[in-house]
């Protein structure tokens, strides 16, 4: 009996894992223009700057996490105008992360459109030997800085729940959860179910209608379910 239950157990988990996926994940937000500058100081000594294709080459697999497949996509970003922000302690590259304008990435490489005042950071990344040293919070406390010198915006992000290091470095560095959404796999679909209350949220009102492109996906201001 044990071992049948051991075989349904595995059979269930592969079914689970090849057919059905469910990944919890939270919407965090601020206003760059409410937070100190000095919020998040690092634990090292870093300095970070915007990159551009000529600083992928120097990313590996092993040590950033970043595959041919990836550089191939980042360079994809890159030509449709997001920023590639790196960190450099002792010539380098110890933490990177990726800012969008005017969308939100809802799951790896699925971007979906938002108001103009959103900035959204993904993709960020600390290597190992650095980690616990407060790069993250710093990385974002840089780009608060920058864009409080433009028009009023928000900064968002998002982080799964099941890694607690992110959900506790996006607090540091200021943010405010907004709220939690599910990643859906089933077979070889994607969708994401997003409560009304945080779609609401993320477009400041229950009146304003979502972009032309929003809509067609599946994501009006009142639907919480998105095919992708």
């Amino acid at each position: 009996m044990t071992a049948a239950r051991r075989l349904l157990g595995r059979l269930y988990w592969g079914f689970r894992g090849e057919v059905f996926w469910v990944n919890k994940k939270y919407l965090y937000g601020m206003r760059p223009a409410e937070v100190p500058a000095d919020r998040a100081a690092p634990g090292i000594t870093v300095s970070f700057r915007d990159a551009d294709a000529r600083d992928l080459d120097r990313l590996t697999e092993a040590e950033h996490d970043y595959s041919e497949a990836k550089k191939t996509f980042a360079r994809e970003r890159l030509a449709v105008g997001d920023r590639f922000i790196v960190g450099e302690s002792e010539g380098r590259i110890v933490i990177y992360g990726w800012l969008t304008h005017g969308n939100v990435e809802l799951g790896p490489r699925h971007f979906v459109p938002a108001p103009p005042d959103v900035f959204f950071s993904y993709n960020v990344f600390t290597v190992i030997q650095q980690r616990g040293k407060r790069l993250m919070p710093a990385l974002y406390g840089h780009l608060a800085a920058q864009l409080q010198k433009g028009a009023p915006a928000r900064l968002m992000a998002a982080a799964d729940a099941g890694n607690p290091p992110a959900l506790r470095a996006h607090q540091r560095a200021g943010f405010d959860q907004m709220g939690a959404y599910w990643e859906i796999r089933l077979f070889s679909k994607q969708f994401f179910w997003i409560p009304y209350d945080l779609r609401r949220e993320l477009w400041q009102s229950e009146g304003s209608p979502a972009p032309r492109e929003m809509t067609a996906a599946g994501l009006g201001p009142r639907d919480e379910m998105a095919w992708r």
